[in-house]
């Protein structure tokens, strides 16, 4: 065995190569239970530590962790020697020791990788025990022991004292210097030994197993943008995928599927699709939901494509809105498809997106946080009338990096490329001023009334359609593949649906379509302006708004020049319904 100066093995790592590559291949094993605990197991520090264990991958790594010291800088060595390649940690900014992540064969699990990395850093105790049987004599001991032994050979071969002469008796001395320096090498080798069992013990308290951790930690910490950082690879229970590029980037691209069987730690997935990948699986009776419940062709293809994009990690500047009037089919499909996706997708409560109160800019953002690393997100029944936070919106469909901090820990940045899909059995609001914002949204309308004789218990219908969930997922990919090939086009039925929802949100946009042309030199009064507005709205039997409030929405949309007579230039009224007859309701003006 190779030796350093004080006998130690010479260790394989040099202190330049401290870091996450200066690991062992533990084998991706499941770590999911501790190992029994039982207290008669554990051997005295002092007694040897039983035999040795006979996987030589493991010998391998007990003896070079053997060379290190009793400090809690080598038990972060001991860590990464032993278990290195089943652990990372993600960067958060402001956060010294972040979360673990742990390899579980499939994926890196981020919700169970910092009970999975303390089960594994406890284990380090019982491996420092083993390691006393490989600790060595170093060169002067070795020589010492050596000496000692021969001395003490020699010695038993010298006649019987007695017959000693004056020569004999000075050699026997000198044998018995020898003899006795032997003795002591083999002593302070045993101490060390004995020393490196009660260290092993030690390394099984609390405070040893948070530091190896904590010091572990930057030597296996990975950016946050690596993770996930490949928008077309997705993995199922048994297989990893990607969309391979076709001819150039974005739809139309024509890219295809290739599958292939395992998984490997370097894509730096969090996340898999708990389903078993069937590529004949078929899903007739989702299928024949799908059709008696969306029974337009094109709407049901948009939905399949707008969906099977949340396999991918390509942002789409879109909100589907699910809107029906109840018994609809709308919140089944939504629940069947966000159990297919499992962890590829989260579920985001309503008051998340919707309503008046503000968030803090200051503030934890963990909501937002959970989004990181998902392709998917569920809101589910969006309040009637409420307004939707659209900076919100425009954040999660923006395609631009934001900064969130959970909740008692660090920040870090990460690009939403969740797919959001929002129901409700009647329209949320917006102010209808900002285009960005409008463009953004899509309408899936589901027309059929199930009948109140033919309506299952949900849960029920839930989980026999669930069944089908690798003839699903292959409805997923058939969708992503159509995004490559023809990108996702809104058809006519969802273009309609869209309409009379920004006219329902958007009732100045609405009046301005119908109502208001281009025509050069002439011009409308502001007075004018909302009177037109007013009998429009009365006669399409919605509440006018307040003139300031109609004000304030029309001027983003046309110039106004506010002189003593504010007036809209270059504009004309037209097919202006007649004003309500005298008595009718009219809001107050305000200036």
């Amino acid at each position: 065995m190779d030796t350093i100066p004080d006998g130690r093995p010479e260790p394989t790592w040099h202190p330049g190569d401290f870091d996450a590559d200066d690991r062992g291949d533990h084998g991706g094993g499941d770590h999911g239970a501790p190992p029994p605990w039982d207290d008669d197991d554990v051997p005295d520090p002092g007694s040897p530590s039983g035999p040795p264990p006979e996987d030589p991958e493991l010998l391998d790594k007990i003896r070079r962790a053997a060379s290190l010291d009793h400090s809690d800088t080598d038990n972060a060595r001991r860590l990464i020697i032993h278990f290195g390649a089943d652990l990372k940690v993600m960067a958060l900014e402001g956060e010294r020791n972040s979360d673990y992540l742990v390899w579980c064969g499939t994926h890196w699990d981020a919700k169970g990788g910092p009970d999975a990395a303390l089960r594994l850093a406890q284990r380090i105790g019982e491996l420092i025990l083993l390691e006393a049987d490989f600790l060595a004599a170093t060169p002067d001991e070795a020589t010492a022991m050596r000496e000692g032994a021969a001395a003490e050979a020699e010695r038993a071969a010298l006649p019987a004292p007695e017959e000693w002469t004056d020569a004999q008796k000075a050699r026997d001395r000198d044998l018995a210097g020898l003899v006795a320096r032997g003795k002591g090498a083999r002593a302070a080798l045993d101490k060390r030994k004995v020393a490196r069992r009660k260290f092993g013990v030690s390394t099984k308290n609390k405070a040893r197993v948070e530091a190896m951790l904590s010091m572990a930690a930057p030597h296996l910490t990975v950016a946050t943008a690596a993770w996930n950082a490949d928008p077309y690879v997705f993995a199922t229970r048994n297989h990893t995928h990607r969309f391979l590029p076709g001819h150039y980037e974005g739809a139309n691209s024509g890219r295809r599927l290739v599958t292939r069987e395992g998984h490997a730690r370097e894509d730096l997935i969090t996340r898999i699709i708990d389903v078993n990948f069937d590529p004949q699986a078929s899903a007739p009776r989702f299928g024949a939901f799908l059709e008696e419940m969306l029974p337009d062709e094109r709407t049901r293809v948009y939905v399949q494509t707008f969906n099977g994009l949340s396999l991918t990690g390509v942002p789409i500047q879109k909100l589907l809105f699910h809107y029906g009037f109840g018994a609809n089919g709308k919140s089944i499909f939504l629940e069947v498809v966000h159990r297919v996706f499992g962890d590829f997708a989260i579920t985001l409560a309503a008051e998340t997106v919707s309503g008046t109160s503000e968030r803090s800019a200051q503030g934890a953002t963990p909501d937002l946080a959970r989004l990181y690393g998902k392709w998917g997100v569920r809101i589910p029944e969006l309040p009637k009338g409420q307004p939707l936070r659209e900076s919100l919106v425009k954040t999660l469909t923006g395609g631009e990096a934001i900064p969130v901090r959970n909740l008692f820990k660090g920040t870090f940045e990460f690009v939403p490329v969740a797919k959001p899909q929002g129901s409700g059995n009647g329209y949320p609001t917006l102010d209808g001023s900002d285009y960005g914002m409008m463009r953004r949204l899509a309408v899936i309308f589901w027309p059929v009334t199930v009948p109140e004789a033919r309506r299952r218990d949900f849960n029920e219908l839930v989980s026999d359609l669930s069944s089908e969930r690798a003839g699903i997922l292959n409805w997923l990919i058939d969708g992503a593949l159509h995004y490559f090939d023809e990108g996702l086009i809104a058809p006519e039925g969802v273009l309609a649906a869209t309409e009379d929802l920004q006219h329902e949100m958007d009732p100045v946009g609405a009046f301005q379509k119908a109502c208001v042309c281009h025509r050069t030199g002439w011009k409308v009064t502001a007075s004018e302006m909302y009177d037109g507005y007013a009998a429009w709205a009365t006669a399409s039997a919605m509440r006018p708004m307040s003139q300031t409030m109609f004000g304030r929405i029309m001027k983003t949309k046309l110039k106004r020049l506010d002189g003593a007579v504010r007036v809209y230039p270059d504009v004309e009224l037209h097919s202006v319904p007649p004003p309500p007859r005298s008595g009718d309701d009219w809001p107050e003006r305000h200036s």
